[in-house]
Order: structure tokens, then sequence, then C-alpha cells
């Protein structure tokens, strides 16, 4: 009888889980994929991490280039009146939405790499 007891409350705890899941799982849809981190990300044709991970403040926009090619777009007046150049954008897929990761740097007057954004989007 306490080994069927056993089997019972594991099934009812499994159960469980699985609707708390589905039930606050599922409404929360712009989640994070740590299996694949941009898996709702669109990058520029020669996006890599690496290379991305390789721009630094004070770099000139020329190195930039070299280095990434053309970003994807460019903003000319971001909410800081700074030039914004985007090097991926969110790509909502059409099953799971996913949270998006954000890479772009910001452009000083002085034509050279101001600030570096990474980040993950939850839009």
């Amino acid at each position: 009888m306490g080994s069927v007891m056993k089997i019972v409350s594991f099934i009812a705890i499994a159960f469980f889980c699985i609707i708390t899941f589905f039930i606050g799982g599922f409404p929360l849809s712009e989640g994070y994929n740590p299996v694949k981190p941009g898996a709702d990300t669109k990058f520029n044709e020669t996006y890599t991490e690496d290379n991305f991970n390789k721009i630094t403040i004070g770099m000139d926009t020329n190195e930039v280039i070299k280095l990434m090619g053309a970003p994807m777009g460019k903003l000319p007046n971001h909410a800081s009146f700074k030039p914004l150049w985007y090097y991926s954008l969110n790509k909502e897929g059409k099953t799971l939405d996913f949270a998006w990761l954000k890479r772009a740097i910001v452009i000083g007057r002085n034509g050279k790499v101001r600030e570096v954004q990474k980040s993950v989007k939850y839009e």
C-alpha cells in the first residue's frame, strides 16, 4: 500500500509541475532561450559574437566596418541625439517568441565609438 501511495504522490507532483509550467511558463513567451540565445535574433550577414566583443570605445568607424561589415541599419538621431548603428534586430519567430539579443553601437560626434550596447531585449 505504501508503494502505491508513493507512485500516486509522484504522479500528482509531476502533473502539478506540468500544469504550473503551462499556466505560468507559456504566457511568458518572451523568455530567454538558454539553449540558443540568438534564436529570435536576426544579425547582419557578417556578424560574429567574437568580433562584436572586439569593438571598444574610441574605435574609429572604419575599423568597426572592417571588423563587422556594414550595420543592418543606422538611426541618425538616436535618443541621445547620437547616431546608433545596429547589428541585430528582433526576428519575431512564427512559432515561439523568445527574447532577442540587441547588438548596437553609439557613434560620437568625433566619428568614434562612444558606447557599445549589448543586452537581451524582452519585447
